[in-house]
């Protein structure tokens, strides 16, 4: 069977998953995913609506193993993980591809991808300012100074990137919390 492997960073969740799903409406579904690289196989265009989600642990932890099957009980496929990342299929049926429907699930999901952006941000910002603060200190050789510098102001532009990926999940939990206050 024929495969194509697509190398593709993402950052931002929601726009890989969109990119996905104009795969599948090109007549590729995702079959594998490891590290910036997909592989899809043919399928009929269109025939096919994708998912991620972040699970609480590892997709590897009891919890979320139980969690995978009960989604795939409801005929759903579980196509790939990634650490924390779940990858899901299901046939397309012209409505829209959600596992959180009520209100209260919706914030829970945001707010648990929400705290994984948040340290992840945290941590890039607290090793890049420790680099930039070594470099300061001019207590090394000269290229282990210069790699502090770069390797902390890289690490800070990355925290700053995340930024930018992790605001709009904080305005989606605004807004769904202002909306569960109106039916409140």
């Amino acid at each position: 069977m024929m495969r194509k492997v697509v190398f593709k960073p993402y950052w931002n969740y929601a726009k890989e998953e969109v990119w996905l799903n104009q795969m599948a409406k090109k007549g590729w579904a995702l079959v594998h995913y490891c590290w910036l690289k997909y592989t899809f196989e043919p399928c009929e265009k269109g025939e096919y609506v994708y998912y991620i989600d972040l699970l609480e642990k590892h997709h590897n932890a009891p919890a979320s193993r139980d969690f995978i099957e009960m989604v795939e009980e409801t005929g759903i496929k579980h196509v790939a993980s990634y650490m924390r990342w779940v990858y899901f299929q299901k046939k397309a049926d012209g409505k829209p591809f959600e596992l959180y429907t009520d209100l209260d699930s919706k914030v829970k999901q945001l707010r648990r991808i929400n705290r994984f952006w948040t340290a992840l941000i945290a941590a890039e910002f607290a090793i890049g300012f420790s680099n930039l603060g070594i470099w300061g200190t001019e207590q090394a050789d000269g290229s282990a100074m210069a790699m502090n510098l770069y390797g902390g102001l890289l690490l800070v532009f990355i925290g700053v990137m995340l930024m930018t990926v992790a605001y709009p999940v904080r305005l989606k939990i605004r807004a769904l919390m202002r909306e569960q206050k109106i039916r409140e």
